[in-house]
């Protein structure tokens, strides 16, 4: 069908025309009788397609942009809010209680469970602290190793422990340039932690 032969029943219908996409398709949308959405396509004036929609389906797809919309800015304020700690260096305390305030890996635990544990290893003993390290979960962060490792009377058994953790010799080739690390899409967290390691007079002694 020619969109000359179609005017008629365009004009019956009450069909409107949508944002020109190509200088030789025309799209006409509207609704039916019984709320059903019609959408015809015409290329060169040629009918191409003609589309049966369901009802209100203008209104749920616009419902559903913002519903994904609205789940992709909360995930991004989520993922900030994970990511504070990382951009504090001048108060380890106050780094270690800011991941744990927003740490929610997988849903295994709620972030009270890691505000606990953080208050656990603040008052824990060097002894204490290296059976912490030998037992975390890296998956959950790097920032209560990071604590660990910074605090004056970390033993050196726990300090070796996380810097070989850490894969070492991946990130020393970079040679002390951060930028590559993250032109290579590779962790910064842990390319800093070996830097801290390496810069400490602990494991410039052995």
């Amino acid at each position: 069908m020619r969109r000359a032969e179609a005017e008629k029943e365009i004009s019956d219908l009450g069909l409107r025309v949508m944002e020109i996409t190509h200088p030789h398709v025309r799209y006409f949308i509207g609704k039916t009788a019984d709320g059903f959405e019609i959408m015809l396509m015409f290329r060169k004036d040629v009918l191409e397609q003609l589309s049966l929609l369901q009802q209100n389906h203008t209104e749920i797809m616009e419902a559903r942009r913002k519903f994904w919309a609205e789940r992709a800015e909360m995930e991004k304020q989520q993922r900030e809010a994970a990511d504070a700690w990382k951009r504090i260096t001048d108060d380890d305390d106050t780094m270690l209680l800011t991941w744990a305030r927003h740490c929610k890996p997988w849903s295994d635990y709620e972030p009270s469970e890691f505000m606990r544990y953080a208050d656990w290893l603040r008052r824990a003993d060097p002894d204490q602290r290296h059976l912490a390290a030998l037992s975390w979960n890296w998956d959950y962060g790097l920032a209560p190793l990071l604590w660990m490792s910074r605090r004056e009377d970390c033993d050196l058994a726990t300090a070796l422990y996380i810097f070989f953790g850490s894969n070492p010799q991946r990130y020393l080739q970079y040679e002390g340039n951060r930028s590559l690390v993250a032109e290579e899409r590779a962790d910064l967290m842990t390319y800093d932690l070996i830097m801290d390691h390496q810069r400490s007079d602990r494991t410039r002694r052995l």
